[in-house]
């Protein structure tokens, strides 16, 4: 293992590694434009030069390996008048519109500047001017003339998404970045160049002009739109989810998303949230959450009172958290009803959208998951669910953040199979096809509202964080099901998403020894992680 010393602090590495992750691991800072971990070495913007003990000139550290016995110099003289003189090249023709310019605040050009510039310029003639408000993509617009020529953006539809829309035209200072005349951006990757731009030259439709970053907060988290479960940064400002950034999460999506999970936080704020409860031939118009979850046991108990505790149905989901299901699963054995695992994608999700990358066919970010709970509960197939309806062995059925109605419609069951049943609750986030059909409606919080863990494709455990606060009235998953099982007769605490995973860990060989904190932004890899035949799947 190479040893080299960065700025008089000595640190081992492994061999290939470049000066900047070098530098990185010593805790110092390269400044560069053109250098990204994911993708290959341009060595175009001459940023990141250092000096390097018995050289005869600077070297680019993005393209410089380490030698055993290196001494390296960062922050030398020579080495901060040629980053100088770097900053004064790319600032010739670039506009001076930082207060207007979108990437104001989170720009690499404004920072460099301010450590490593501070220069009168010295141009005379005018500056040459280039394209402006281009609208290159679905999701993308380029201003030209803010580009420093990195050539990330360029590398990226080369490299990651193998669709080279993205070009480097014309000579010298008339260099722009654009894309053929019959293309577009439009590639399902698409706003992932707008986070590795270094500068304001490429920004996304959705994002643009919406917030100054300084005003936005972060909380690292888990984006749901699919069972790949790719790492995530959500900003938010007064409790309004502003954008989604990707994570580096090495095992789970290096530092891409797709544009699809990129906006998924707009369906938890549109008009479709279910914020306070429906009924359907109840004589009540009681909006308190504690009297509503009363009264959905009442209704549970006179069926079980009737037909037997087996003829109350309980339904896990795949959309719902580990500690969901476990607790779904607590109170159905509490009480003795029946359990039912229902997987599969939402209604209308095409069951071979999967690009072998990130994005995934299945559309619930914890099929495994609720696969797990399923099986160590001895939970029943959909089929079974199906046949119980048939035969009117089920007479209540109880849905938690589960479109039961739209998967069993979609998978041919005619909807009229739940007509017979005397009482159907949904628990859910959304307003759909069983929150349409049901006798009752309870909010539930989104996953964006909550904490939890889920398990993607792959067998990785990973926790997702509570964005903003629930809506008032509305109770997030860990909440709700104890005070249901209480109102049902059964004891059952309310414990912290926290509590409930330790419970789980407990009882589950294949989470024996994690928990919150084990797991922590990165996750952990299943005891099993070998791919299961999923109950639930249809």
């Amino acid at each position: 293992m190479p040893k080299v010393t960065i700025d008089g602090v000595e640190v081992t590495v492994e061999p290939g590694t470049n000066l900047i992750e070098a530098a990185y691991k010593a805790g110092k800072t390269i400044p560069h434009f053109c250098y990204h971990p994911k993708l290959s070495i341009a060595g175009n913007c001459r940023m990141c030069m250092v000096e390097i003990e018995g050289g005869r000139r600077p070297e680019v550290a993005c393209n410089t390996p380490v030698r055993d016995g290196m001494v390296v110099h960062t922050d030398t003289e020579r080495v901060r008048k040629l980053r100088k003189a770097v900053l004064e090249f790319l600032f010739l023709n670039h506009p001076l519109d930082c207060p207007i310019c979108d990437k104001a605040g989170e720009c690499k050009l404004q920072d460099y500047y301010l450590e490593h510039g501070k220069y009168v310029s010295r141009l005379q003639e005018g500056k040459v001017r280039k394209p402006k408000r281009l609208d290159i993509g679905k999701h993308v617009i380029l201003d030209a003339e803010r580009c420093v020529l990195c050539s990330r953006c360029v590398r990226f539809c080369d490299e990651v998404t193998r669709t080279g829309e993205l070009r480097i035209f014309e000579r010298g200072a008339h260099c722009n970045i654009g894309i053929h005349p019959d293309a577009r951006l439009d590639n399902r990757y698409s706003i992932c160049v707008t986070d590795i731009c270094p500068v304001g030259a490429l920004t996304c439709k959705e994002f643009r002009f919406q917030s100054r970053v300084w005003y936005l907060e972060q909380t690292p988290t888990i984006c749901g739109a699919c069972a790949n479960g790719c790492n995530i940064v959500a900003y938010h400002y007064r409790g309004e989810i502003r954008r989604f950034m990707p994570r580096r999460n090495d095992a789970v999506n290096d530092t891409w998303m797709c544009d699809d999970g990129r906006l998924s936080f707009t369906a938890t704020q549109q008009h479709d949230r279910l914020l306070e409860p429906r009924y359907s031939g109840l004589e009540t118009g009681e909006r308190e959450i504690t009297t509503v979850v009363e009264q959905v046991a009442k209704r549970i108990a006179a069926v079980r009172s009737r037909h037997g505790d087996r003829a109350v149905g309980f339904v896990l989901s795949p959309r719902a958290s580990l500690e969901e299901n476990h607790l779904i699963a607590r109170v159905a054995s509490a009480v003795g009803a029946s359990l039912f695992m229902v997987g599969g994608n939402p209604a209308g999700s095409p069951e071979d959208d999967d690009d072998g990358f990130l994005i995934r066919a299945d559309k619930n970010p914890n099929t495994r998951g609720a696969d797990l709970v399923a099986r160590r509960a001895g939970a029943s197939s959909p089929a079974a669910l199906v046949a119980a309806l048939e035969a009117g062995t089920v007479r209540a059925l109880v849905c938690f953040n589960n479109d039961v109605v739209g998967k069993a419609v979609g998978s041919g069951v005619p909807a009229t199979r739940f007509d017979e049943l005397e009482f159907f609750v949904a628990i859910s986030a959304h307003v759909d096809a069983t929150v349409e059909k049901a006798d009752m409606a309870v909010p539930l919080a989104t996953y964006l509202e909550s904490d939890g863990t889920w398990v993607n494709h792959a067998g990785l455990v990973q926790r997702y964080r509570r964005v903003v606060v629930p809506p008032e009235g509305v109770l997030q998953g860990w909440e709700l099901l104890p005070a249901l099982a209480r109102a049902l007769g059964a004891e059952m605490e309310t414990w912290s998403p926290a509590r409930v995973f330790q419970s789980l860990a407990g009882e589950m060989p294949e989470l024996a020894g994690l928990s919150h904190g084990v797991l922590g932004d990165i996750g952990s890899l299943l005891i099993a992680a070998t791919p299961p035949e999923v109950a639930g799947s249809s």
